[in-house]
Formats: C-alpha cells, structure tokens, sequence
C-alpha cells in the first residue's frame, strides 16, 4: 500500500499541478475583475 502510493504520488501530482494552478489563476483574475468592477460602480455611483 505505501509503496503504491509512493509510486503513484509524483505521477498524480504532475498531472494534477497545472490543472490546480490554472484552476487557481482563473478564479484569482475573475475575483479581481468581479472586485474592481464593483469597486468602479461604488466610486461611479459615490462621485456622480
């Protein structure tokens, strides 16, 4: 079993890192442009 799971480890986690990374960078980049649009609306709406 640990041995196994040795093997498979470094196979899985090359396989699984770009899929998380890009998984985390979209999600990063639709939060910041969710964020800036509400901060521009709430500046917009304020100085109007």
């Amino acid at each position: 079993m640990k041995v196994s799971f040795r093997k498979f480890s470094p196979i899985s986690f090359n396989t699984i890192r770009p899929v998380f990374i890009r998984g985390v960078a979209g999600a990063a980049r639709c939060f910041s442009e969710y964020f800036f649009k509400q901060l521009y609306t709430y500046y917009r709406r304020a100085f109007a």
